[in-house]
């Protein structure tokens, strides 16, 4: 054997480097078979080889279960784990085997619909010779909506976790779990918890999410529903926190006075959600001397165009770390009904953000559109240099006037913003554009033929060329004078008919 291959740095990324995304993903039988067949190989390989076949093992423990003995089991379809059974009481020599996998296991995804059945994993429980399933366990997804968690859960619930995602259902129970969690993984730096929004939980629900908030020592980014005030204030002095995402934050008031000194030190990502305008002041408060690099909102559709709202958020920012900035939200915007007035954002409203010289990505949602002067475009260009992307999202049709910015205003960006990589633009703007260049522009050629496109459905599967036709097709439909060559095509049409 070369000597290369005694270096255990060196055999592990040769391991990598076959696995692929197998340990990111649970990817499939391939990138098993290859790393199986490379512990077979040889015993340099055989360990690191193992330890990225059963890293993740994905919405299933059909893995381990057969490793035990075949005699144990028992199933009516064989391919159907949902309906595994026991032939025999369980030995403790038939978890030797399985014990020598689940140290392995470094990542796990429970989902109730792909596991065995609860009884089963009861039974596995009740008679495993070990504290925890899966010792060396850091990642943990358990998804069981509407369900109220089994006892066994805490045979998945590792100390060494330090990333988890899990779902509660609205039983005590399930809550009681909450605070117990933060007791028993004292390293976990990443949380997501979701919890039922129903109003006659939500007590119940706050608590939960505050008493485990309350019990985390190293946490580096978080996920929570809501929180209390005292919650709240222990985030605030937590030197480790760089992210916080809180849905619904209704229940503590962020401008009261937190301690003494600097709050929030660490914080670089900041989600809001459901916020009221005339409340941002407020809940940007006591971040406004955090290294914020990542701030995103979603406010109630109608008011998107509300004035003062992007005054707020400019007046309250860090100014000079602020690199992303998300206003609103696709859901939200689709899911509320167009008020009888346009909610449209104009020039004045949106001027005050471009004292946010340090943006390179801004996303903006508008119910009924953007109303903006060419002026106010190119000033947006030369305040943000280092812009890449730029999205002014509008989820309806403009009804009722014509935006007054053209693609003109692109020039600036060019001029002024090399770093760009996406910036949107309607069909319709495209379209008013080049008939400004060419006022008897008819037809576009692509070079590509619409025969070529057929049995395509999902632009995923298309290759580049083919989703550009289409795209420059759509703009092709907008030109005037190729709405006029139609419109006169179907005249000449009826009468023919009428003839």
């Amino acid at each position: 054997m070369h000597r290369c291959l005694q270096i255990l740095e060196i055999v592990e990324l040769l391991c990598a480097e076959v696995a692929g995304d197998l340990p990111r993903y649970g990817a499939g039988p391939p990138e098993c078979q290859r790393l199986a067949t490379l512990a077979r190989t040889c015993k340099a390989f055989q360990d690191p080889a193992l330890d990225l076949l059963w890293s993740h093992q994905r919405n299933t423990m059909i893995n381990l279960l057969m490793c035990m003995p075949n005699d144990l089991w028992h199933s009516p379809v064989p391919t159907d784990v949902k309906l595994l059974d026991f032939s025999r009481p369980i030995t403790a020599t038939d978890w030797e085997r399985p014990l020598t996998y689940m140290r392995r296991v470094k990542r796990f995804t429970y989902n109730l619909q792909t596991m065995p059945l609860p009884r089963l994993l009861e039974a596995l429980s009740l008679c495993f010779p070990g504290e925890h399933f899966f010792p060396n366990l850091q990642k943990l997804y358990w998804s069981t909506p509407n369900t109220p968690h089994p006892p066994y859960i805490w045979r998945f619930i590792s100390p060494k976790i330090t990333r988890t995602i899990l779902t509660f259902g609205d039983s005590e129970h399930d809550l009681s779990l909450l605070p117990t969690l933060a007791v028993k993984c004292p390293s976990m730096t990443d949380a997501t918890i979701y919890c039922p929004t129903s109003e006659d939980v939500r007590c119940s629900v706050l608590q939960g999410i505050s008493l485990f908030v309350l019990g985390l020592a190293a946490i580096e980014s978080l996920s929570i529903l809501d929180l209390d005030q005292a919650a709240f204030e222990y985030l605030a002095q937590l030197p480790t926190l760089k992210s916080l995402e809180i849905r619904r934050p209704d229940s503590f008031n962020p401008s009261c006075k937190i301690g003494e000194g600097d709050v929030f030190l660490s914080l670089q990502r900041l989600e809001f959600n459901c916020i009221a305008p005339e409340s941002i002041a407020r809940f940007l408060y006591p971040f406004s001397d955090s290294p914020l690099v990542s701030l995103a909102m979603s406010v109630e559709p109608t008011s998107l165009a509300a004035p003062g709202l992007y005054f707020f958020i400019a007046e309250n920012c860090p100014r000079t770390t602020l690199r992303d900035l998300h206003v609103g939200s696709t859901e939200l915007v689709l899911s509320t009904p167009r008020r009888a007035e346009p909610q449209t954002i104009r020039d004045a409203m949106i001027r005050p953000l471009l004292d946010l010289t340090a943006l390179t990505s801004l996303c903006l949602y508008s119910h009924d559109g953007f109303d903006l002067e060419d002026s106010t475009l190119s000033a947006m260009a030369a305040s943000w240099p280092d812009i890449e992307r730029l999205d002014l999202m509008v989820l309806s049709d403009y009804e009722g006037f014509t935006p007054r910015a053209t693609l003109h205003s692109l020039c600036a960006f060019a001029r002024h913003c090399p770093r760009r990589s996406s910036i949107s633009a309607p069909a319709a703007d495209v379209a008013v554009f080049l008939c400004g260049l060419f006022p008897a522009l008819q037809e576009l050629d692509t070079g590509y033929h619409q025969w070529e496109t057929d049995g395509f459905e999902d632009d995923e599967f298309l290759e580049d060329r083919v989703i550009y036709h289409r795209r420059w097709k759509q703009v092709e439909l907008l030109l005037p004078a190729h709405v006029e060559e139609e419109v006169e095509e179907s005249g000449s049409e009826s009468k023919d008919e009428e003839s």
